[in-house]
């Protein structure tokens, strides 16, 4: 049991991390209200070198994209859909998923990770299914 980012990144997909009654409740975990971006987003609570990232929905059936992966070492402007030009852009995906899994080339160096759905990634009307 624990509220830490730990829940979210040690990599079990068999609870869920947003019910306190599931025992793995993540308290540094953030979700936006329903928006045209909605993000999720994760304070490591430090600074750490990111060599991977996996996203799992937790459902085949439930689906997330076009999105980005999204970093940042600073603990200021924290809301990727207000201050998008101050996160850095780790990896653009235009394809649905319920699960993505991406070895970054290059480590990342970042305390915040951020997941946000993109309406128009492209500058297309895209409409969600």
């Amino acid at each position: 049991m624990g509220s830490s980012s730990s829940v979210v990144v040690d990599g079990d997909k068999s609870h869920s991390f947003t019910s306190m009654s599931a025992g793995r409740y993540c308290s540094q975990c953030f979700l936006s209200l329903p928006s045209d971006n909605p993000w999720w987003r994760v304070d490591l609570g430090g600074q750490f070198f990111i060599t991977n990232i996996n996203i799992y929905t937790g459902s085949a059936t439930r689906r997330i994209g076009p999105f980005e992966m999204l970093s940042k070492e600073t603990s200021s402007n924290l809301n990727p859909a207000a201050y998008y030009s101050q996160w850095k852009v780790i990896q653009s995906v235009s394809n649905r998923v319920s699960t993505y899994q991406y070895p970054l080339p290059t480590a990342v160096y970042a305390q915040h990770v951020a997941v946000m759905e993109k309406k128009d990634l492209y500058n297309l009307d895209i409409h969600k299914s």
